[in-house]
């Protein structure tokens, strides 16, 4: 019994000092800060709005942001297209799609997550 409890306090030991050596070494938040920088692809204007068209890093999908006055009023928007699978696959067609939330914001007063299917096809926005 006793020679099980030595050799549970000595792994149990091991295990503290390998999980702080390898936490020590990740840092994750500056990690995520220099991909987000390397991502930025292109960036305009848009009725005072500045829209900034990413690429994330291992994906094949655009994404953009949208800000005023270098504050961001909209959340990341990802793939706005539901019905895309493979979701944005060009700059121009990220440029349509923030424009078109930009001008539903200025209507309606709220910020927009999906772009219907029939807006797409009247935009020309490709589809997978």
């Amino acid at each position: 019994m006793q020679v099980y409890l030595k050799r549970l306090c000595l792994m149990l030991l091991l295990h503290i000092i390998v999980s702080n050596v390898f936490a020590q070494t990740h840092d994750p938040v500056s990690l995520n800060a220099q991909r987000r920088i390397k991502s930025t692809i292109d960036s305009g204007r848009y009725r005072g709005y500045m829209i900034t068209i990413q690429l994330p890093p291992n994906s094949k999908s655009y994404g953009f942001d949208i800000s005023k006055d270098d504050e961001m009023v909209g959340n990341q928007f990802k793939n706005p297209l539901p019905f895309a699978i493979n979701g944005i696959r060009t700059k121009e067609d990220a440029y349509k799609v923030a424009q078109w939330i930009i001008d539903e914001h200025s209507n309606t007063g709220h910020w927009q997550h999906t772009m219907p299917p029939h807006i797409a096809k009247r935009l020309k926005i490709e589809c997978n």
